[in-house]
């Protein structure tokens, strides 16, 4: 990677964020320091630290737009330091042509169910989504009901003909797959979490359907297998998931 400094190889990537990187350079009871590193042209998707109460972000090398939820862009340069409200919703994307370097430090509530692994099981939980996405724009039901739904014995989507009907329906729609804006996951506990989904459902002619921001909350569980999806509803405009670590 260009330019980048500070371990960048140690880094792991950011799933479902191509050219994004990402590791962990100190956690510590009231704090918690990461590196981040993105490749030209690369996006963080919206996001969030919901265990966060204050967030430092600062880029060291490189050229980036910094999006927080609901503000302009701005374009962040070399030295810069951008001070965020703690879990507040926020996306970036590098806008230079070397690799950006950034270190993002967080403050940690002193709650007494925050745990040290808590960032931790927030990415199992988003990584185990993005393979449930990757799988749902495939329209590959079998391996959904398989591996990711854990879904009571009422839910049509519980079989493999249950959710292949849904896809037929959509795809009878136009439906091509989901453009997705952010997933977001919250460890309630070690083996239970809440995940928001914001997403754009698109349509084979490149056409959306209807409405075009979506957001969906989806309740996971883990079992001896590992992560799956025991719940899901649609939220409404403004509404958003409530996230107590």
């Amino acid at each position: 990677m260009a330019q980048a400094v500070g371990g960048a190889e140690s880094a792991r990537p950011v799933a479902g964020d191509p050219g994004i990187s990402s590791l962990v350079a100190a956690e510590m009871p009231e704090y918690r320091v990461l590196r981040d590193y993105a490749e030209p042209g690369a996006t963080r998707r919206m996001h969030k630290h919901p265990d966060a109460t204050w967030h430092v972000f600062t880029l060291i090398t490189g050229k980036l737009s910094l999006t927080v939820e609901g503000e302009a862009p701005v374009e962040v340069a070399p030295g810069q330091v951008v001070t965020l409200k703690g879990g507040v919703n926020h996306t970036f994307k590098n806008i230079g042509a070397v690799t950006a370097t950034i270190v993002e430090v967080f403050g940690k509530s002193k709650s007494p169910v925050q745990t040290a692994d808590n960032a931790a099981l927030n990415r199992q939980i988003e990584a185990f989504m993005d393979d449930y996405l990757r799988l749902w724009n495939a329209h590959d039901a079998a391996a959904i009901t398989a591996r990711v739904y854990r879904l009571d014995g009422n839910h049509p989507w519980r079989s493999k003909e249950g959710l292949q009907a849904e896809f037929d329906r959509l795809k009878a729609q136009g439906y091509d797959k989901s453009d997705i804006a952010s997933v977001i996951g919250c460890a309630t506990s070690d083996d239970a979490g809440q995940v928001e989904l914001r997403f754009t459902r698109l349509k084979t002619d490149g056409t959306f359907m209807p409405p075009k921001d979506r957001v969906s909350l989806y309740q996971v569980k883990r079992f001896a297998e590992g992560w799956r999806v025991t719940g899901m509803k649609a939220l409404g405009a403004g509404e958003r998931m409530q996230c107590s670590q």
